[in-house]
């Protein structure tokens, strides 16, 4: 009898130790996948606000959508290209847009963001020939005081599949 009893505490216990995490399991996972949703809708909004301001180089717009640790590297380069660098880039003109165009994909856990996808750039090659070349960027954004901000900017040349 002392056995039953002993168990029968133990799983009373256990139900209401384990009820409300379950209920709150559930309450949590319904309210991430709205987060995810509303994150999602604003870093959209926040790369279609990036986009625009080195397009028009606004200087003060980018300046509010970089952290000041931003860092901007691309392959080949030793060195990343900070907050600084990119806001006096985007003064003369030289700042690259590299708008996502395709393959676009949104990866969301808590407040980071990572997006990625492929953007196309006509490069110079040669005297008189442009060659229209496809990039994989892949962006880090965070959420700061309620806004998003983008952390980091990598740029690589789109690797061409091998001919076997």
């Amino acid at each position: 009898m002392k056995f039953f009893n002993s168990t029968l505490i133990f799983l009373f216990t256990a139900s209401f130790l384990s009820a409300p995490t379950a209920a709150t399991g559930v309450a949590r996972a319904a309210t991430q996948a709205r987060l995810s949703k509303t994150a999602e809708r604003e870093v959209v909004n926040s790369e279609q606000r990036l986009a625009s301001a080195i397009d028009k180089r606004d200087c003060r717009a980018l300046e509010l959508l970089l952290t000041e640790y931003y860092a901007m590297s691309t392959e080949g380069n030793d060195r990343a290209t900070g907050k600084a660098a990119a806001l006096e880039l985007c003064r003369s003109a030289r700042l690259p847009n590299y708008k996502i165009r395709t393959q676009r994909r949104l990866e969301a856990r808590a407040e980071l963001v990572q997006i990625t996808g492929l953007t196309f750039s006509l490069v110079q090659s040669g005297i008189d020939r442009e060659q229209k070349t496809a990039f994989h960027v892949s962006r880090l954004w965070t959420k700061k005081d309620g806004r998003w901000l983008l952390v980091s900017q990598t740029i690589e040349p789109e690797e061409e599949e091998t001919e076997k």
